[in-house]
C-alpha cells in the first residue's frame, strides 16, 4: 500500500486530491493476444531500466522502485517457466 506526499495532485480546478495505491504481487496464469479491452490503449514489457527511465509522477516511481526491489530474482509464470530477467 502506498501512499504519501507523492500521491497529492491538483486538478485544472485547483482542487487537491489524494490517491493511495495498492500493488500486488502476481503470475501471468494465460496469455492472451486479445486481452486488451477498449479501456486499454497499449500493453508492453520494460526491463527496469527501461522503465525507470520513463518519464512519470514521482508516485509511479516509488511503486516502480519497490515492485522491482521485491521481483530482484527470475520472473516466471504459473508453471514455472522462465519469462523474464
Amino acid at each position: 500500500m502506498f501512499g504519501g506526499p507523492e500521491f497529492f495532485t491538483k486538478g485544472a480546478n485547483g482542487e487537491v486530491r489524494h490517491y493511495t495505491a495498492i500493488a500486488f504481487k502476481a503470475v501471468i496464469v494465460h496469455h492472451s493476444e486479445n486481452a486488451m479491452s477498449e479501456q486499454t490503449s497499449e500493453f508492453g514489457y520494460f526491463s527496469q531500466n527501461e522503465f525507470l527511465s520513463l518519464n512519470m509522477p514521482a508516485a509511479s516511481k516509488m511503486i516502480a522502485n519497490a515492485t522491482f526491489a521485491l521481483c530482484a530474482g527470475p520472473i516466471s509464470d504459473s508453471s514455472g517457466k522462465n519469462i523474464g530477467r
